[in-house]
């Protein structure tokens, strides 16, 4: 049984193929594939592009118990929470709740992180879901994060916003006090130079 890509049923595969779901993890069966062990872990583990995974798990619901990660197109936030965009409209919004995913997951085209609240770290909390970030139009207002998270989340990167933005230096601690923030900030020449395939960038 494999699952499926439809990016209206994103919800269904949120809750009913989480690695926590037992009624799903009970159905799976060893699988006897006609090639080395060390091979199928290999392609399991390393995924060419997110395209490839969605046919692997659609073929083989092996490949996403042992590796489990979900494509989302769209991931966006605001003082809501997070949540998937189907197409344009809010109204096809579809809300999830990343403290309780357990799976990994893959950001395919568009990263928007909007919080008009004091909290400045929504970036820096969903930081362990990210599989990966191929997100080619990137969105960021009022958040302060690391380099290296940027160059996880904005290094497939065309489109570049950010705005209100304080990007850390690694090997800086965050400053407790607002005015010390820009003190431990990566220049932005170096942001730019660090991200060659930025075409746009505000």
């Amino acid at each position: 049984m494999g699952l499926s890509n439809s990016e209206t049923t994103l919800s269904d595969i949120l809750m009913r193929y989480d690695s926590k779901n037992a009624p799903f993890r009970s159905t799976y069966q060893r699988q006897a594939f006609p090639f080395r062990d060390t091979l199928i872990r290999y392609i399991t583990n390393n995924p060419s592009s997110a395209k490839v995974y969605q046919k692997m798990i659609q073929s083989c619901k092996y490949f996403f118990i042992k590796n489990p990660i979900i494509i989302i197109p769209k991931l966006c936030s605001d003082d809501a929470g997070w949540y998937t965009q189907v197409s344009r409209p809010s109204k096809n919004r579809r809300s999830v709740s990343l403290n309780e995913l357990t799976s990994k997951i893959w950001v395919t085209d568009l990263l928007s992180v909007c919080w008009s609240t004091p909290t400045l770290l929504a970036v820096a909390s969903f930081m362990q879901k990210i599989y990966q970030c191929d997100a080619t139009s990137v969105f960021i207002r009022r958040q302060m994060f690391s380099f290296n998270d940027l160059m996880i989340i904005a290094s497939k990167s065309e489109m570049l916003d950010l705005s209100n933005v304080v990007v850390i230096n690694n090997d800086e601690i965050v400053p407790k006090k607002d005015q010390f923030y820009f003190e431990a900030a990566v220049s932005l020449e170096a942001l730019l130079k660090a991200l060659p395939n930025v075409k746009n960038f505000t």
